[in-house]
Order: C-alpha cells, then structure tokens, then sequence
C-alpha cells in the first residue's frame, strides 16, 4: 500500500515538471505566511522571519530529475549572493532521502521539510516540481517560476537582482 501512495504522489509531481498556470499568490500580492520545518529537524521557522531581505524559495524532491539538477546552481548563488536568502523545501515523503542528499551535494542554503507539501499545498496551490518563488524583501511575490532554471544565467541573475532593488 506504501508503494502505491508513492506512485500515486510521484504521478501527480511528475506530471507537472514542465510549465503551466497554477492558482495561488500572483505577483504583487503579499506572499503567504508559512511554518516551515528544518530538515534537520524539529525546529520552526516561520517565512515572516526573512523579511527584509530577498528570498528564493524553492520547492524539489530527490525524486525530481529537473529537481536534482537545479541544485547546484541553487547552492552557487547561495554563496555568491549573500543579500538573498536562498531557501529550499523537500517535499520528500521521507526526510532522510532528502537529508542524505543535501550532505552529498553539501547544500549550506536553508533546508526545510513539507512532506508531500502537505501544509504548502493548500496555501500556495501548488503542483509542479521544481516549482521556484522569488520574493521581495517587503514580502510581495515577485515572480513564480516552474520547471529547473539555471540561477547563474545572466537573465535569471537580473531577476534576482531587481528583487534587491
């Protein structure tokens, strides 16, 4: 039966890997209050705490390809750009796949948990993974990015750039 409710939720992920509309924050709307959960357990943190400063707010599982393969430019502009708060939440159904993943690619970013995005879900309507938020630092949604993209690109470092702004 746990198998099934895997395949059933990678189903539902996977078909939206690539771009389409979703319901949810629009841009120039005051993004979400969230409770995020650190992934290397039991502590807290609501989204409300970043505020101040520019946030990427990513959302992938070991599971998702496009996911896996975003991370290393993820972590590159974690380091380079010190003004954005960087920030990623596995989705994985079981944490220590996600945790193990974050020591081999030695991510530093902030690393949170929603299994099954089970307390996202409902606020941001989300369906598609790697799905990206890209916040301003007085806490309106900036721009929402689904599908991989490559955060060292001059285009993608322009976005983040006028969120500094």
């Amino acid at each position: 039966m746990r198998a099934v409710s895997f395949l059933v939720v990678l189903l539902w992920f996977c078909t939206g890997c690539t771009e389409r509309s979703e319901a949810g924050p629009k841009p120039g709307e005051t993004f979400p209050q969230l409770a995020l959960t650190s992934l290397a357990g039991g502590e807290s943190v609501d989204l409300s705490e970043y505020r101040g400063k520019a946030v990427l707010l990513n959302f992938w599982a070991t599971w998702c390809e496009p996911c896996r393969r975003e991370m290393p430019a993820l972590e590159a502009l974690a380091v380079q750009e010190k003004r954005v708060a960087v920030i990623g939440v596995s989705v994985d159904g079981d944490v220590n796949l996600a945790r193990e993943f974050v020591l081999k690619h030695r991510l530093t970013f902030a690393r949170y948990a929603d299994p099954g995005m089970a307390s996202t879900r409902p606020v941001l309507a989300t369906q598609a993974l790697p799905v990206t938020y890209l916040i301003s630092a007085d806490g309106r949604l900036l721009a929402r990015y689904l599908g991989a993209r490559d955060w060292n690109a001059a285009d993608m470092r322009r976005e983040v750039e006028a969120a500094l702004r």
